[in-house]
């Protein structure tokens, strides 16, 4: 026969079990709490660098969703810039006014970077380079087009040119990512690293973290909409597979007059392991066999981004196929 219960040890039980539940209501309060003043102050500062930071060039509906795109110059055919992974329309701030001396020059935020609206759409480069035809076709741009891809952005200019073969005058590809890049590149510890601060900054950001943690500046340029940022970013990454399946089933751009640039393999240069950096050159030589009209330039002291580091030869190259197209 069992002994029953002492009644005091049942009381003191239930007043543990009643202070632990008020514990874990007050401690869930305070989180929430949290939560909300932080949203508050990323609302409040996203619309005071909004305010500071306007956009340079206007910005288009389609659908209602609104699209940022900065044109320069006059003339034809018009050369259109497509930044790499998280990358704005400033990345081609060295570039952009020289080549708008001899013809229209325009860059673009795609969906969910700097003053673009997010787009509910996968992130894939078959998805972007259909936006960008949008916004063109919106912002009254006449094809047909020289497109300038660098990186990520590159994987975008085949994508349209594939799609939209009789809108591309001509191609220059930057340091552009290619169908065997996650296969035959291994991922460096750096690249690891990168994309888990991507996904916490992600979770982060719309409560104001990743903004007093510095996490929403490039290059000394302060996000407009940091949270969309990171989401954009990530979501980018994450369908890298699904682009370089796209970009497999490229196999020519016919007689497209293409001009490849690629980053100095110098180790003292360059990023990433011997590995990585060995397979990564033999990808930038195959490139230009995409066109009958391929020709590939390495870039001696330009690293990823040749664009900011050697901006000549990314004008220079412009030129060049302007010049083709022309004549």
């Amino acid at each position: 026969m069992s002994s029953p219960k002492e009644p005091g040890l049942s009381c003191f039980s239930t007043r543990v079990a009643r202070r632990l539940g008020a514990i874990l209501i007050i401690s869930l309060a305070c989180v929430a709490l949290l939560a909300v003043i932080g949203a508050c102050f990323e609302f409040v500062a996203t619309r005071h660098i909004a305010s500071s930071n306007p956009p340079a060039g206007r910005l288009v509906n389609i659908n209602g969703r609104r699209t940022h795109i900065f044109c320069l110059g006059s003339g034809t055919p018009s050369v259109i810039f497509i930044s790499g992974l998280g990358e704005t329309y400033a990345s081609w701030s060295k570039v952009q006014s020289d080549v708008a001396r001899s013809t229209r020059a325009c860059s673009y935020d795609r969906a969910g970077l700097g003053w673009s609206d997010p787009s509910p759409g996968p992130r894939d480069v078959n998805q972007m380079a259909g936006e960008l035809h949008e916004l063109l076709a919106a912002s009254e741009l006449l094809p047909p087009y020289v497109v300038v891809g660098h990186s990520l952005g590159g994987g975008v200019a085949q994508a349209f040119d594939a799609k939209f073969p009789q809108e591309v005058a001509g191609m220059i590809l930057v340091d552009s990512v290619t169908p065997g890049f996650l296969s035959r590149m291994p991922l460096d510890a750096w690249d690891q690293n990168m994309l888990r601060t991507a996904r916490r900054m992600k979770r982060l950001a719309p409560f104001g973290v990743a903004r007093l943690q510095g996490n929403c500046q490039v290059d000394n340029r302060p996000l407009i909409h940091c949270a969309d940022f990171w989401a954009t970013f990530t979501a980018e990454r994450d369908s890298l597979p699904g682009s370089v399946r796209e970009l497999a089933e490229i196999r020519s751009i016919g007689d497209t007059p293409l001009q490849v640039l690629s980053r100095d393999p110098d180790p003292a240069v360059g990023w990433g392991s011997a590995e990585s950096r060995r397979a990564w050159e033999e990808m930038q030589e195959e490139l230009p066999k995409l066109s009958t009209h391929g020709r590939q330039h390495v870039v001696s002291g330009a690293t990823h981004y040749i664009q900011d580091d050697r901006p000549e030869a990314v004008i220079t190259a412009i030129s060049d196929v302007l010049s083709v197209v022309r004549h």
